[in-house]
């Protein structure tokens, strides 16, 4: 049974908080009813997720055996059969669209939409080059843009979305996705391109030089974004920003783990410290100012 859920990849989950960005930046945390429903949201964009993680390791299980951590995956182990996987896959799947649909019409949209693009993109895209990174990022933004539709007025969803918030989000995965890449190419070496296709074509000048641009646009977005905002007052938590971005980035080539799978960010204490700095001042701004 440990084995099984060990498939669903609960430390991922946190990739699905986007879903929260709409009410907490468009001041509706207070809003009950809909606070509710991103909450259920969120639940529905996990068990979604974990039913893609489920496939994707039945689609690469004979290449995981030449990653330095895949390798342990139970599926690639022979552990748990193709047979459970796939059942507990469609389980999951069933729970996520069951939920999704008492949320709103719309909102269960995007769950399949984001479903169906993760099943394309295991099956397909990510051994495209640049490809590969771009859909990863537009999945992100499409889970932040989803929170905007758990209730819907007059037919339209309750909370605007920012443009500036779309394009951060996206730059922001970009980001984390190229650093992994990176990262991925000096973990792996050689075996590189055994363990993903995609990373034949990359190359460690290619990455960083592609990095170096995300970062930058980034940066640039972000400030625009805190000057152009509701609330000015949001440029004063540009420092924070700043500062966890270039942290990460000093992790990527430093060579740090924690590129290759960025929910391990907790592992290291002063980019956790900036990420809490920088969360708690947005807020205080928004909430408070």
């Amino acid at each position: 049974m440990g084995k099984l859920f060990s498939l669903l990849r609960v430390h991922q989950w946190y990739k699905n908080l986007l879903v929260f960005l709409p009410i907490v930046f468009g001041q509706q945390i207070s809003n009950i009813p809909a606070l509710e429903k991103t909450i259920f949201a969120f639940f529905s964009l996990c068990f979604a997720s974990s039913a893609y993680y489920i496939i994707n390791d039945i689609i690469d299980r004979k290449k995981d055996i030449h990653h330095p951590e895949a390798h342990k995956k139970y599926i690639a182990k022979g552990d748990v059969s193709v047979f459970a996987a796939s059942v507990l896959m469609l389980v999951l799947l069933l729970l996520s669209f069951g939920i999704a649909y008492t949320i709103s019409v719309q909102f269960i949209y995007f769950v399949i939409a984001l479903f169906a693009l993760a099943v394309v993109y295991s099956a397909w895209l990510k051994d495209e080059i640049f490809v590969d990174v771009i859909v990863i990022s537009a999945n992100f933004v499409l889970r932040a843009v989803s929170g905007a539709f758990v209730v819907i007025t007059a037919g339209r969803p309750y909370i605007q979305v920012s443009p500036w918030l779309l394009i951060c989000t996206f730059l922001l995965a970009l980001f984390l996705a190229v650093g992994k890449r990176d990262s991925e190419l000096i973990a792996l070496g050689k075996n590189a391109g055994k363990y993903k296709k995609v990373l034949k074509y990359y190359t460690p000048q290619m990455t960083s030089a592609v990095l170096i641009v995300s970062t930058s646009a980034l940066l640039i977005s972000y400030l625009l974004y805190s000057f152009q905002s509701f609330n000015r007052m949001l440029m004063f938590t540009a420092p924070f920003a700043v500062y966890v971005i270039f942290r990460y980035l000093y992790l990527v080539y430093s060579g740090s783990k924690i590129p290759l799978s960025p929910g391990r960010f907790y592992k290291d204490g002063r980019l956790v410290i900036g990420a809490l700095l920088w969360v708690v001042s947005v807020l205080y701004v928004i909430y408070a100012l």
